[in-house]
């Protein structure tokens, strides 16, 4: 196996490792950190008229919180710079002339490329604004990020099902974990607002953690898929 086999055999273990592991190791950082970390914040003037008072002591452990103070923040831009380019290549590999899911009309496919790429670029441009510096900006890129998320792995899921992709991934087929993968991150993004709006915003960190996870599963998922097609 040379370089290039190796590298796009474990092209989607990659992505998912570096996200996963880059989110417990800032955020394990923010926990012990102390300090500044346990002030209090008040971003109630960025947030006008949607939350009248947004006001809070300590970091919540939100993924994003470890990306505000030093050291952890270097980890932050570090890791999730790595993710976003990841994905952008991963969309390269299934849009591109010779990919997977290169255009065919088809407007499942035109999404899936169009979201997949605001992904991409939103979790290497939020690095650099802190969600308590810059909430306004982070929380956009912040929706970005997930909400393109679901579009893309929703669509890439639709422009599959043409493809035998049901080798077992954790004992389950790898259509059905994308499926539930899916119906996850979907009740997390359709409640997280709740909490956030009644500031029980550990809840609502929870909640965010969960989508995450349930959509790096959704990703894995698609791993016999591009494996099958590198092989042709």
């Amino acid at each position: 196996m040379n370089l290039q086999q190796a590298i796009q055999k474990y092209h989607l273990r990659a992505l998912v490792t570096c996200t996963i592991i880059t989110s417990i190791i800032t955020q394990f950082l923010m926990q012990i950190g102390g300090g500044p970390r346990e002030n209090e914040f008040d971003l109630s003037d960025a947030f006008e008229p949607f939350i009248d008072e947004f006001i809070f002591t300590g970091l919540p452990p939100f993924i994003s919180s470890g990306g505000v103070f030093a050291p952890e923040i270097y980890v932050f831009q570090i890791g999730f710079t790595i993710s976003g380019f990841l994905i952008l290549s991963l969309v390269i590999r299934l849009h591109g002339k010779n990919g997977v899911l290169s255009f065919d009309g088809s407007k499942s496919r035109i999404i899936s490329a169009i979201s997949g790429t605001i992904v991409g670029l939103s979790l290497v441009s939020i690095v650099h604004f802190s969600f308590i510096e810059d909430p306004l900006i982070h929380s956009y890129f912040a929706g970005a990020i997930f909400s393109g998320a679901l579009v893309w792995l929703g669509s890439v899921h639709i422009a599959t099902q043409m493809f035998e992709d049901n080798a077992p991934i954790f004992g389950i087929e790898e259509s059905k974990l994308r499926t539930y993968s899916l119906g996850v991150a979907i009740l997390c993004w359709l409640i997280m607002p709740i909490p956030l709006y009644l500031m029980k915003l550990q809840f609502a960190a929870l909640i965010e953690w969960a989508m995450m996870l349930s959509l790096q599963f959704g990703l894995l998922s698609l791993e016999s898929i591009l494996e099958t097609h590198t092989k042709k």
